[in-house]
């Protein structure tokens, strides 16, 4: 199991019935960059909080050793990765961030309100990214995974001599035992609808994949995007897991992070709704409950195929 030291304060708290959960990306790949995580209890009642880091591959941190926190109303708790890391003697460091929360006194409340806030940020670029990730309440959990699917759209991919984009992704889990290997195709697209597919990644349990375009698409890659400007998007099609997903894009020299984002996909630009049915739209749009109509007929189809 790639989390056996960290199993013993994880798997009792994602056995609890009441807990949400997030995913971020640790990037701390040159000595001038930081890395912070804050999370703030917002409830009237105390929670439970775990933090714990794992490496791109899903492997944990030797000698990292993460605590339970035991936060009051109002309090938060901070993990500034790159100091902790440096107190075990780690320089650089790529992987995930992988927060567990647990109401002690209060279940009632909607636990997916609940934010985790997420900052990079650089001495040479002066720059920095802030993040805000909601929670949520179950992942990649057996009896339900199976059926689901993982459409991601990165919409704005750049390679320049200057920038790139870098999409994260964590192969999580809210799951006790937790041991999915994955393994994805991305495709890259230019401005015109022409496409190369990336190389073939694979992930471990509590692994992140990492997009870097020129590394997964190569020159091929490289010179598809520069027909158009030297933009693209990316996209991944998934059925069995789903993961959350982060969207930056990245200085080449400084290797800073300079602007993030997290998103889902619009179902008009995944599934083509907006382009293929245009006309449909357009009625849908003035006529009141025809929208209804199709959503209905679509879920049918949906059962029909067994999704």
């Amino acid at each position: 199991m790639s989390y056996s030291n960290y199993k013993q304060l994880l798997d009792p708290l994602l056995k609890q019935e009441h807990k949400c959960l997030f995913s971020s990306y640790v990037h701390l790949e040159k000595p001038y960059q930081d890395c912070e995580f804050i999370y703030q209890n917002p409830s009237v009642g105390r929670e439970e909080v775990l933090l714990l880091m794992f490496h791109l591959d899903g492997k944990e941190v030797p000698n990292f050793v993460p605590e339970i926190h035991t936060l009051a109303p109002g309090q938060s708790v901070r993990l500034n990765v790159k100091s902790e890391l440096q107190k075990i003697g780690i320089f650089q460091f790529r992987g995930s961030v992988f927060c567990v929360v647990h109401p002690i006194d209060i279940m009632t409340e909607d636990l997916s309100q609940r934010d985790f806030v997420s900052i990079w940020s650089s001495s040479v670029t002066k720059s920095a990214c802030h993040i805000g990730l909601g929670a949520l309440k179950i992942l990649n959990v057996g009896g339900r995974k199976e059926n689901q699917q993982y459409l991601m759209y990165c919409p704005a991919v750049i390679s320049t001599p200057e920038k790139k984009t870098l999409i994260t992704f964590f192969n999580h889990s809210s799951e006790p035992g937790y041991a999915d290997v994955v393994t994805l195709r991305p495709q890259l697209r230019n401005l015109r609808g022409k496409s190369v597919p990336g190389s073939e990644i694979s992930v471990g349990p509590y692994g992140t994949f990492v997009i870097d375009v020129d590394e997964i698409f190569g020159e091929r890659g490289v010179r598809l995007l520069q027909e158009t400007d030297s933009r693209g998007c990316v996209v991944v099609h998934h059925r069995g897991h789903t993961f959350p997903t982060l969207f930056f894009h990245c200085h080449r020299k400084s290797r800073d992070i300079l602007i993030g984002t997290h998103t889902n996909p619009p179902a008009s630009i995944t599934k083509g709704y907006a382009t293929n049915r245009y006309w449909f739209n357009f009625f849908a749009s003035k006529i009141p409950g025809l929208y209804v109509v199709w959503l209905i007929r679509d879920v049918f189809r949906r059962l029909k195929r067994g999704l």
